[in-house]
């Protein structure tokens, strides 16, 4: 079938993104044919009802197209360039170059826009809907950082075992079915009772309230732990493979994405304020509108978003659909689909005290192993289920039994006989086969199905056993600060009394500022003898630098208006900087952190920093009153200046010894073929049936591939 599902699904959104856009340009021309009539309640868009002016109603109109027209532009456009790649793609056949990461550009761009104007509705309609209170825009937050920073590392496992395509439309969908049952729970709320909604404040010891409220929140939760999922699955899995098959610099893709997300960070906010403030001239209308227009935007770019994600993966197909993976005992082989928790028959020595395994990664005594049984190794599994053979128990006593038909597994793993690791082998006699004689154990994965606390357990081991932990360390640190332009800072600053135009424009000049420092990392990168380590150690020390003067401003005058101008622009100047250090750790992450742990490292990191922001956010509930924030702000220096200190430590110790980048895809699969064909002459694969996949083995004696 190919991509015919994909072609006619974006020719459906390029069609309904057309109506949309043409719907828009006649409502935005105020043609009363063809605009869409307002709910009564909200205001008609026909003509003058309820009190409505002549010109309102014009407003109303060309705020309505407005939506509608760009809507359908921003729809549209992705399709159209999604049809004209799957056509390149049928003339270019199977040779692949680097047009082919537009069409990942382009899905990552409507992730990014959704994601931002997400962010800005939220704040938006909460503080119209519950007025003078922070209370519910806080919890919403809190509650949704705490649960994505206790269940991140779990998801993390789950995507280092999963299919990469299938995490990416599992995650995409319901991130936005998330979405759009919060939009819809709000625009059903406005209908049911118009007469409160957006009129007065609503309260939360209302008990329906209440309960619409714990929705909205378990809603959020679920989308933004989905959300954060295809984000570490795609930025730090994905972006690796891809680049590491068309021999380009990782660095290079990560640049782009990065100013994929800094461009939608500085228009979806302010495109979507400007919408949801000219969508009705009362606030409930403005409440139904908003929440409808992100309602829309979800439903149409959701599977435009998976079907562009469709069309990279059958263009790297061979090269996502393998996942290495590593038992125990050090066995390294690639699944293909994903798989589940196994274990597989292993070779060890009849001599080895205490059964201990002879490693049978990739090299050392293992391989030799191999090279002189791996060749009956599967007779060998398929015999033991007839023939009488001895069990060696774990306290060193041995007994006999035989195996029945039904006993082994359709995919050939033999089945244990106690759960501990390497505890009832099968000892099989040399004089059988010949050769040496050989132990039939099991490799057991290294992770398996685990619950929240010992995913965290889990998680927190494989981050500080890599060896840029300290580097990641000192990147999550950063996330603990306040002078970021997020609600804090911005709160402090209207009472500082400062022009609201000032902190609007520090907010623009601070993406402005981002994006350069997208061109200087890699111009730092190739520069410095230290490559990407020490234009991270640069990019951070500059940032540091750069909060100094706030910093004294706040001992001098904490409450200046001078201070609070100087803090502004420093925050604004400083992203230049920030953002190169992100994007040094981005790539450190992606070319030292091995391929069958980068989901869980990435994970546990994103729920550390995310454990960082929320312990600054509790600090501001303590230290509620505006007067104290200078002393947030310092203690922000002060932690910046300690991230910096600890990446220092890291760098200089890194120094001499130059990591060494983790084994890529295509060198790995190319080891692992090597083993199984070159030794053997053949191919072998296993299917595990639903959900497990099929995969090919290497066990480093070259027994599988």
């Amino acid at each position: 079938m190919g991509l015919r599902v994909e072609r006619a699904a974006m020719a459906a959104v390029l069609a309904v993104a057309a109506a949309l856009a043409l719907g828009g340009t006649a409502c935005f021309a105020e043609s009363e044919a063809l605009c869409p009539s307002e709910l009564e309640f909200c205001g008609p868009l026909r003509g003058e009802a309820n009190g409505y002016t002549a010109a309102q109603v014009a407003q109303l109109r060309r705020s309505a197209g407005a939506a509608l027209l760009l809507t359908g532009i921003m729809a549209a456009a992705p399709s159209a360039a999604g049809l004209l790649e799957m056509r390149a793609q049928s003339r270019r056949g199977p040779h692949r170059t680097k047009a082919s990461l537009h069409i990942l550009f382009v899905s990552h761009l409507l992730s990014a826009w959704g994601d931002r104007m997400w962010q800005m509705a939220t704040p938006l309609i909460f503080m119209d809907l519950f007025r003078d209170t922070l209370v519910p825009t806080a919890t919403y937050t809190l509650v949704v950082y705490v649960v994505i920073m206790l269940r991140l590392p779990a998801m993390g496992l789950w995507i280092d075992r999963t299919d990469r395509l299938s995490a990416q439309q599992w995650t995409c969908l319901g991130e936005n079915v998330c979405i759009v049952g919060t939009c819809a729970l709000i625009c059903g709320g406005v209908l049911v009772d118009p007469a409160e909604w957006g009129v007065s404040a609503l309260s939360l010891s209302n008990a329906a309230t209440l309960v619409w409220f714990a929705m909205l929140i378990l809603l959020g939760c679920v989308g933004e732990l989905l959300n954060s999922t295809g984000t570490v699955s795609l930025e730090k899995d994905w972006v690796v493979v891809i680049a590491d098959t068309l021999h380009i610099p990782v660095g290079e893709i990560n640049t782009i994405l990065r100013r994929i997300d800094l461009t939608c960070k500085a228009l979806a906010p302010a495109l979507f304020a400007a919408l949801y403030q000219g969508l009705g001239v009362t606030m409930r209308a403005r409440i139904f509108y908003g929440a409808a227009l992100l309602g829309l935007w979800n439903l149409i770019s959701c599977p435009l978003e998976i079907c562009l994600l469709r069309i990279v993966y059958a263009r790297f197909a061979d090269e996502l659909s393998e996942k290495l993976h590593e038992h125990k005992d050090g066995t390294r082989h690639t699944h293909t689909l994903g798989h589940l928790p196994h274990a597989h028959p292993l070779l060890l020595d009849e001599t080895t005290p205490g059964h201990h395994p002879l490693r049978t990664g990739t090299g050392g005594a293992g391989a030799a192993v191999g090279k002189l049984s791996g060749r009956v190794l599967e007779d060998v599994v398929l015999d033991v289920r007839e023939k009488e053979h001895v069990h060696v128990g774990s306290d060193g006593t041995m007994h006999r039994h035989k195996h029945e038909v039904g006993d082994l597994v359709p995919h050939h793993h033999l089945p244990g006989h106690d759960e501990g690791v390497h505890v009832h082998p099968v000892l099989l006699s040399s004089d059988i086969y010949g050769g040496p004689a050989v132990i039939v154990g099991y490799a057991h994965e290294n992770r398996g199905n685990t619950g929240t606390w010992t995913s965290l357990r889990l998680g927190a081991s494989v981050y500080m056993a890599q060896p840029i932990f300290g580097a990641s360390l000192a990147y999550t640190l950063l996330y603990m600060t306040v002078l970021d332009n997020g609600p804090l800072m911005t709160s402090y600053l209207e009472w500082a009394e400062l022009p609201p135009a000032w902190v609007g424009s520090g907010r623009g000049a601070g993406a402005i500022f981002g994006l350069v420092g997208t061109f200087v990392y890699p111009w730092l990168a190739r520069r410095l003898e230290g490559g990407t380590r020490a234009a991270g150690f640069v990019s951070l020390w500059v940032f540091c630098i750069l909060l100094l003067p706030v910093g004294i401003l706040l001992v001098i005058e904490p409450s200046g208006e001078a201070t609070s101008a100087c803090m502004v622009a420093v925050v604004a100047v400083s992203r230049a900087a920030l953002w190169a250090f992100d994007l040094a750790i981005t790539e450190l992450c992606q070319t030292t952190v091995p391929e069958d742990d980068r989901g869980i490292f990435s994970t546990v990191q994103t729920a550390s920093y995310q454990f960082f922001y929320v312990f600054i956010q509790v600090l501001g509930i303590i230290a509620a009153q505006p007067r104290r924030f200078p002393y947030l702000a310092l203690f922000s220096i002060a932690v910046v200046w300690a991230a910096g200190i600890v990446y220092s430590i890291w760098h200089w110790r890194h120094a001499a010894n130059a990591l060494v980048p983790a084994s890529t895809h295509a060198e790995t699969r190319s080891l692992l073929h090597k083993h199984g064909q070159d030794d053997h002459g053949h191919n072998h694969s296993h299917s595990h049936g639903h959900g497990h996949g099929d995969h090919g083995h290497d066990h480093g004696h070259g027994d599988h591939a």
